[in-house]
């Protein structure tokens, strides 16, 4: 069972996986289409969050820190990107 699956059954309280046919229920792909789905901004990331945004060039990867997107790639921390139109949750690895 994957990260997403174990979030999904913990919000929800609902299986992920239907027992009969062993296939994911329609409930849970609509919640994992939600999770993998680009947010505008109006609708802010949690504080600390690390999520993708989408800038005019492309998309880099962010920290959403004080109410702005900083630039969080590994290399290079703390530059506020300004431009940032819609962002996605990075979704957990397994």
């Amino acid at each position: 069972m994957t990260e997403l699956m174990k979030r999904y059954e913990a919000e929800t309280g609902e299986k992920a996986i239907d027992m009969y046919t062993e296939y994911a229920t329609d409930d849970y792909t609509r919640w994992l289409e939600a999770q993998l789905t680009w947010r505008p901004v109006s609708e802010k990331p949690k504080e600390g969050q690390i999520v993708f945004g989408m800038i005019s060039t492309g998309w880099v990867v962010t920290q959403y820190i004080n109410g702005e997107f900083y630039v969080d790639d590994g290399f290079t921390f703390g530059d506020r990107i300004g431009d940032v139109i819609e962002w996605l949750p990075i979704p957990p690895s397994y």
